[in-house]
């Protein structure tokens, strides 16, 4: 009887001990997360970027986090430019959704560091919330021309 209790009492402390450790890595790869302002389009700021990705284990939890800190910082770029004009030009538009793409680009290394990729799943999400963005704040635009340098 002894011995039971002592295995139950190991697998307890052995749990514990391993959501403290996904707790830490959590926290690590949140850092700079909290930093951005919320959007001004509510809808997007209710929207959670690249959730089938965060969904699935098999993307590193701390990358899928940076990709989603890269489609924020499209909102904001997008919010900026139309604070200053609220008919932004779509060449701008473009030039900002490119640049994203580029980030998405750089990432997908980090990807593959990692055992994992940008494979069909991950892409489609990317392009989705892309493609979300770019209506939401009411531009009709090709898909294809918004991740036009996409390398993944």
């Amino acid at each position: 009887m002894a011995r039971v209790n002592y295995n139950f009492e190991k697998r307890q402390r052995d749990l514990a001990k391993k959501k403290k450790q996904e707790q830490k890595q959590a926290r690590k790869a949140n850092r700079g997360q909290e930093n951005f302002e919320p959007l001004r389009h509510a809808e997007l700021e209710a929207r959670v970027f690249l959730a089938p990705m965060l969904a699935d284990a098999y993307f590193p939890k701390n990358l899928v986090l940076r990709g989603q800190g890269i489609l924020k910082e499209l909102c904001h770029g997008i919010e900026a430019a139309m604070e200053e004009s609220m008919e932004v030009p779509t060449e701008e538009i473009l030039a900002l959704t490119h640049q994203a793409t580029e980030a998405f680009n750089d990432l997908a290394t980090a990807f593959e560091d990692q055992g994992s990729s940008l494979e069909t799943a991950a892409r489609e999400a990317i392009a989705e919330d892309f493609a979300a963005i770019v209506k939401a704040y009411g531009y009709d635009l090709d898909l294809e021309e918004v991740i036009a340098p996409r390398e993944w």
